[in-house]
């Protein structure tokens, strides 16, 4: 299957970019099925309030979140928004979180 890398750009509230983000995701990906989906949010976007919905709209999928002091995409560079990469092919995606790292990244790698 060909790599297909898809990007995304919203703003308003955070209802109203989970909507502008996964609405633009869906439309690039042309009914392809992300094997990732990684969000940047500014700071003033609730993370907390955008993952979940686009968890759930992109499952069984892994999707992955920042926070930003500013976003671009291809399109452009912006503040208070909210932007995402979907990228749709023959991936296997593993997300977690560890600590340790500092101590020894290769040590956290290789116990998880």
């Amino acid at each position: 299957m060909k790599t297909l890398v898809v990007t995304a750009r919203a703003g308003g509230s955070s209802s109203q970019a989970v909507a502008g983000i996964g609405d633009e995701l869906q439309a690039g990906l042309g009914g392809r099925k992300p094997a990732f989906v990684m969000v940047f949010a500014f700071t003033a976007q609730p993370l907390g309030e955008i993952m979940g919905p686009l968890t759930a709209r992109f499952a069984p999928s892994v999707v992955l979140g920042s926070s930003t002091a500013g976003e671009f995409v291809a399109s452009g560079d912006s503040n208070s928004t909210v932007v995402a990469v979907a990228v749709a092919g023959d991936f296997k995606v593993f997300g977690g979180m560890a600590t340790g790292l500092r101590a020894s990244a290769s040590d956290v790698v290789e116990k998880r």
